[in-house]
């Protein structure tokens, strides 16, 4: 398997309990982010905005792990 997954995984842990299931349900299970928001209690604008936060950290994550 590829190495940076483990670099991934150890970014999914540090997310929020919220960022990771928003992440889980957007991209594992394919909901909309209304479908998302509906789920968990927020509005559409709010899902999309823990989404982005959870992306934006993962990816930061990742690339500090890969320059370390």
């Amino acid at each position: 398997p590829d190495p940076r997954w483990r670099v991934v995984a150890r970014q999914l842990r540090r997310l929020s309990p919220l960022e990771r299931r928003v992440l889980v349900l957007a991209y594992a299970r394919e909901m909309t982010l209304r479908e998302i928001g509906l789920e968990i209690g927020l509005s559409e604008s709010g899902t999309c905005r823990v989404r982005s936060r959870a992306l934006r950290k993962l990816r930061e994550g990742c690339a500090a792990a890969e320059a370390a």
